[in-house]
């Protein structure tokens, strides 16, 4: 089964929740800047948008990776990083057309959002 994860930005108050969570979750701390999924506001328009890994079926994030760290999770098909394998070139980063691709300033490691 493969999962996703929706978005409504008309029921989005900004409060931002979502991204404490995400980090708590993942690295145990509230820290919104360590979160895998970004809340972006446009105050003029009064609107909200999520930035996060839109799990592409043709990713150009892993096509632009040059030693092959990225791959979809073979159960769920949320796109995961080798931390082992990842020399955080950023190109990853600069081929993703929606933002997806975070760098934890902590870790200096990508966030990228598995779905969870």
């Amino acid at each position: 089964m493969e999962a996703k994860l929706v978005f409504r930005p008309s029921l989005c108050t900004s409060c931002r929740i979502c991204e404490m969570a995400c980090s708590l979750k993942h690295t145990t701390t509230c820290n919104p800047a360590r979160s895998m999924v970004r809340i972006v506001e446009n105050q003029k328009e009064g609107t909200c948008t999520l930035l996060r890994c839109r799990q592409c079926r043709k990713p150009p994030c892993v096509t632009a990776c040059p030693v092959a760290a990225l791959s979809p999770d073979s159960e769920t098909g949320a796109m995961r990083v080798n931390t082992q394998t990842c020399i955080g070139c950023d190109a990853c980063i600069q081929a993703c057309p929606f933002g997806g691709i975070m760098i934890d300033p902590t870790e200096r490691k990508l966030l990228i959002c598995d779905l969870c």
